[in-house]
């Protein structure tokens, strides 16, 4: 299951938070939506099994202060602070964060999650 599919799984079981992960009663952010859908509890679990989550990434909305597509900008983050922006900050609903994620796949570089943890 690649990680856009998992957030799609995962929005159907709740409704989507902002601000926090999830709740007992299904309802979840995006990060959260992915954890419900593959049966996780963190982001560390999440990360080996989706290592583009730590690939750099940048707010792709133009005029927030996040959107610096400059790779030496303070605001370049990894992918998966950008969904958690999106997802809190411009409420983007998990299914359009997912679609984007499949869009934008090609502009990211791969990482490996033992090098974030090690």
């Amino acid at each position: 299951m690649t990680l856009s599919q998992a957030i799609h799984l995962g929005s159907t079981l709740g409704k989507q938070l902002f601000g926090r992960t999830n709740t007992a009663s299904g309802d979840s952010c995006v990060m959260g939506a992915v954890y419900q859908a593959v049966g996780i509890r963190s982001l560390r679990a999440a990360s080996a099994m989706y290592p583009e989550l730590w690939a750099a990434g940048c707010c792709p909305i133009s005029d927030c202060p996040w959107h610096t597509p400059d790779l030496g900008s303070p605001y370049i983050t990894r992918l998966c602070m950008v969904m958690m922006h999106l997802n809190d900050l411009h409420h983007w609903s998990r299914q359009r964060i997912a679609d984007w994620i499949d869009e934008s796949a090609a502009l990211r570089v791969p990482v490996v999650a033992d090098e974030i943890f090690a």
